[in-house]
């Protein structure tokens, strides 16, 4: 398998890494700053969104994301450091979504701390509200292997390691 990645910003942009995935027709995005380059066939392809941290420049291509996607039947899975459930529900939590019964799109994120990772689904047929209090990734087991792969725990994740441990099922 030969994969492609490229920046979808300019050096000194806000850092958006796009990895297509050509076998499984779909891609992984690592930090979601400004995306607006990308063209919404490509954003409706992405499945699994890394966030180092949430500072605006690598977070603020969420809701651009999520409006391109609404439409879909699939769940986005979003990996990221501690605090990375709280974020995401609350840019969820920032809209209304009284047509809730036609939404099928739901967001699975897993937040990676150094001796764990906890798991929150937010289902958008509920209007995106968390289904359940955050649970411990039963597939975690011990120290995470995100963690053993890169994540420094403070908040950033921090080598090329990370790719390759979220492509894993």
């Amino acid at each position: 398998m030969k994969l492609e990645p490229f920046l979808v910003n300019q050096e000194f942009q806000d850092p958006v890494l796009m990895i297509p995935i050509p076998q499984r027709s779909d891609s992984v995005i690592f930090d979601l700053g400004y995306c607006f380059r990308l063209k919404v066939k490509d954003i409706q392809r992405i499945s699994r969104i890394f966030i180092s941290h949430t500072h605006i420049d690598h977070f603020a291509g969420f809701d651009h994301l999520l409006r391109m996607s609404v439409d879909l039947d699939k769940t986005i899975q979003v990996y990221g450091p501690p605090g990375i459930i709280r974020n995401v529900g609350g840019k969820l939590a920032g809209y209304t979504w009284n047509l809730k019964e036609n939404i099928h799109l739901s967001f699975s994120v897993f937040e990676v701390h150094p001796d764990r990772i906890l798991n929150a689904i937010f289902p958008g047929s509920d209007g995106f509200e968390m289904a359940a209090p955050p649970r411990r990734n039963s597939q975690a087991g011990g120290r995470s292997h995100l963690y053993r792969q890169g994540f420094s725990g403070e908040g950033r994740f921090s080598g090329t390691q990370d790719a390759r441990a979220g492509l894993q099922d």
